[in-house]
């Protein structure tokens, strides 16, 4: 009963599409489509501001985190925010953990990574500089994103397999 469900699934699937792409990769390099920078730049650095003025240590690198975090976010945001977090955050985990989620943002460019390098030397420990540094290799070392268009023949084919 299961395969009929199935067959008839994959045959409806059939008659409705014509073709799909299939993205093979990390699908987070330098060409991703979902970098288009969608956030205002100065009011994400008002709010690097504002997460600035706040009291409580961790409460800052929530906020800086969150922000790094955010898919689109400019190649100006990212250099005020690597600066302002080196400004701002005493715990050198803290430091850490904002500069990591930044590194792993898909859209971080070369601009936020030169600010990173820059400002590398503000870590007292040579774990976080090294730990630093090799999440910026990782990032270096993954596959670009590569394109393979299927017809809906070949992606029946494989499924019935």
């Amino acid at each position: 009963m299961g395969r009929i469900v199935f067959s008839s699934g994959i045959l409806i699937l059939t008659l409705s599409l014509s073709g799909c792409i299939v993205s093979i990769g990390s699908g987070g390099r330098k060409h991703d489509p979902d970098c288009v920078h969608v956030h205002n730049t100065d009011s994400v650095i008002a709010e690097i501001d504002a997460a600035g003025r706040l009291f409580s240590d961790s409460d800052k690198a929530d906020i800086y985190t969150a922000i790094a975090q955010r898919r689109g976010l400019s190649s100006k945001a990212q250099s005020y925010l690597v600066k302002e977090a080196f400004r701002h955050l005493f715990s050198e985990s803290s430091k850490e953990k904002v500069i990591l989620a930044l590194i792993e943002n898909p859209c971080f460019d070369d601009v936020g990574k030169k600010a990173v390098l820059a400002s590398l030397r503000r870590f007292f420990s040579d774990s976080s500089k090294k730990r630093v540094l090799q999440a910026i290799n990782r990032r270096e070392q993954m596959p670009e994103v590569i394109e393979v268009e299927m017809t809906t023949e070949v992606i029946v084919e494989n499924a019935v397999r």
